[in-house]
């Protein structure tokens, strides 16, 4: 099981989009955590699982990095669907 350092999480926040379904997703740290946010009133809370791999609410979220290790976006596996990209529109507010 992946245990990342608050330094490994807080490079995953940020806005993400999917141009393909017309999605976007808020990646915040909140407590520690991981939330994660559609625009809806639903927030998930993603627990990390293999290397750069997150889990919440039946979806995995797989982080892409570039040459320097920098989180550039993410892939999406739920029931139904694989393999659907975001890209990082944004980082978080500090």
């Amino acid at each position: 099981r992946w245990a990342p350092s608050a330094t490994d999480l807080a490079a995953c926040a940020g806005t993400f989009r999917s141009e393909e379904v017309g999605a976007t997703w808020t990646l915040a740290i909140q407590n520690g955590k991981l939330m994660g946010t559609d625009g809806s009133t639903t927030t998930l809370t993603f627990e990390p699982t293999i290397k750069d791999s997150l889990a919440a609410g039946g979806m995995i979220i797989a982080l892409c990095r570039d040459a320097s290790g920098a989180v550039t976006g993410f892939t999406v596996k739920t029931r139904g669907i694989s393999g659907l990209s975001f890209s990082r529109r944004s980082t978080a507010q500090k």
